[in-house]
């Protein structure tokens, strides 16, 4: 999911895939596919940066009762001697109670080792979610079972979203997903997007494909365009690589294929709950760029364009996000509480789409509109270039490693 870049807009009318993010000239570092599928966009993108969800709490751990020491008439010789009996152990069945055992602390090791054994069993199921669904697109299909089909996939192979699933079509870039009753389908002629996430225990991989089913000999090519642009700047990232650096590799290969890179749209750093991290991944040369450091993760993304190379927000969208920074404004709608609970539980930070409330809420409609009038949600607005263009999309999450990086989606 892209990150939009930064604006004085509206949230919902932010270019970026961040829905705080404002004016599309400026780049904004991705915050958090719409709707994210666990919404901000990237670069222009579709995901937003967010604060991690808080920790789990630790359990306290129980003191084990032992039986008083035996009674003794010496006195004692010493204070130190001079000690209180331990509590007396309880009687009875209680007793033969196996008492839990103290959770030990884990050590930095053993945290980065479970991180990074997370972030590649989440692409391990992106991988097998898109050989699942890739035979499936096909000219008639609704995009509302594409979504659904994406989505219930990811969940049986034992992932959770990311973000809602994005399927964009034709001048649509990205934060595009299917209404609770969405009724359209893909055509003929269609250029399809589609994008979505996976996480494991919030460690979140990102990943993007194109699909063109038009014959213009013009844009028989477009696919191959953002995805070269994506494979060949990956060659180049390890520890200490500049962004910048492939901002620059993308913006040749792109154009060396007769379209442009859409510049208000980038790649981003992806943390633990943060589709949108603080780095961004340019798609056009800059003078300078965000180091890139050892077992950072970055999803690559590039969107090719026959338009101007800028998106710009339609102001409707399905996706939405927590706003973790909101005021604490009295909500006394039932059913918006309701929604705040599933929120809180299910998706923390990451975006949602409304048809996921739809399922668990029935007056999900009413209640949406007061959260976002209470300023508890952020929305993803569609981005778009002008009617008539066409664009396509390519992106996948990698690794930095020390000497290069490991491919997580691809």
């Amino acid at each position: 999911m892209p990150k939009a870049a930064k604006s004085s807009t509206t949230k919902e009318d932010s270019p970026t895939g961040n829905p705080k993010s404002a004016d599309a000239k400026k780049e904004v570092k991705p915050t958090s596919k719409v709707v994210g599928t666990n919404a901000t966009t990237k670069t222009a993108s579709t995901k937003l940066a967010r604060t991690k969800t808080p920790s789990t709490k630790t359990p306290s751990s129980q003191v084990a009762q032992v039986k008083p020491p035996a009674k003794s008439h010496a006195k004692p010789t010493s204070k130190a001697l001079a000690t209180k009996p331990t509590t007396p152990a309880k009687i009875g069945a209680e007793a033969s109670q196996p008492q839990p055992e103290e959770k030990k602390e884990k050590t930095e090791e053993e945290k980065k080792a479970e991180r990074l054994a997370n972030y590649r069993a989440a692409g391990k199921i992106a991988r097998e979610v898109k050989a699942f669904i890739t035979p499936q697109i096909k000219v008639g299909m609704k995009i509302l079972d594409l979504c659904d089909a994406i989505e219930n996939k990811i969940t049986e192979l034992g992932g959770e979203c990311g973000f809602p699933a994005n399927i964009s079509i034709n001048n649509k870039a990205a934060h595009y997903t299917a209404s609770p009753k969405d009724t359209s389908v893909l055509q003929d002629g269609d250029v399809v997007k589609v994008d979505f996430g996976v996480h494991k225990e919030g460690c979140i991989v990102d990943m993007a494909f194109t699909v063109n089913f038009s014959k213009d000999p013009n844009i028989k090519d477009i696919a191959i365009a953002s995805e070269e642009a994506v494979k060949r700047a990956v060659k180049i990232i390890k520890a200490g690589s500049k962004t910048n650096e492939l901002g620059k590799i993308i913006e040749r290969t792109v154009k060396k294929y007769g379209f442009r890179p859409i510049q208000n749209l980038t790649g981003h750093l992806l943390e633990e709950w943060i589709v949108h991290g603080e780095k961004a991944i340019p798609t056009v040369e800059r003078p300078h760029g965000d180091e890139m450091l050892e077992n950072e993760v970055y999803a690559v993304e590039v969107f090719a364009t026959t338009g101007e190379g800028r998106v710009t927000s339609s102001g409707k969208g399905e996706i939405f996000q927590l706003d973790m920074s909101s005021a604490r404004v009295p909500i006394r709608n039932k059913a918006a509480k309701q929604i705040l609970g599933i929120i809180y539980k299910k998706y923390k930070s990451l975006p949602f789409a409304k048809r996921w409330i739809a399922k668990d809420v029935k007056a999900y409609e009413f209640a949406m509109r007061e959260l976002e009038r209470a300023k508890k949600l952020d929305k993803y607005g569609v981005l778009q270039e002008k009617e008539g263009t066409y664009i396509s999309q390519f992106e996948q999450t990698v690794l930095v490693t020390k000497e290069g990086c490991e491919p997580l989606t691809d």
